[in-house]
């Protein structure tokens, strides 16, 4: 089993149709970590009704 640590990751909000956002997501991640390991994304729009009115 693997214990993730608060200083283990970072979130970032960006627009990835802007180069420059872009360029501080890889800046940001590599003066943290010195590496990539996962990227993760998770753009969209998201409408907040409840579960059961999903389909």
């Amino acid at each position: 089993m693997h214990l993730l640590l608060e200083d283990q990751f970072i979130t970032l909000t960006a627009d990835i149709s802007k180069k420059e956002d872009i360029q501080q997501i890889l800046s940001t991640t590599l003066q943290n970590f010195n590496k990539v390991d996962i990227l993760f994304n998770s753009a969209g729009i998201f409408d907040m009704q409840p579960l059961w009115d999903e389909s």
